[in-house]
């Protein structure tokens, strides 16, 4: 996935990172998170793995790991809230 920037080239990594720490910021001051629900980008990805239907194998590929990297992520356990309506 690449992410464009204002004046057309991909979005640099370090202006992402900046971009996602503001709205987060945003969102913990409007009061949609709290400070202990902050997370991170890479989080979304371990939500959407989890989050796919089937089994390991379609979770897997939905991820793009290897089989070693699998087992941190089947290790692992995040805890979210469900999505919901903004609004």
């Amino acid at each position: 996935m690449v992410f464009i920037a204002d004046h057309g080239a991909p979005l640099l990594k370090t202006s992402l990172d900046s971009a996602w720490q503001r709205f987060v910021q945003l969102a913990m001051d409007a009061g949609v998170i709290s400070a202990e629900e902050r997370f991170s980008l890479h989080d979304l990805k371990h939500k959407g793995g989890t989050d796919t239907a089937g089994n390991r194998a379609d979770r897997q590929d939905a991820l793009g790991v290897s089989d070693a990297m699998m087992k941190v992520y089947d290790m692992s356990v995040l805890v979210v809230r469900p999505a919901g309506r903004c609004g």
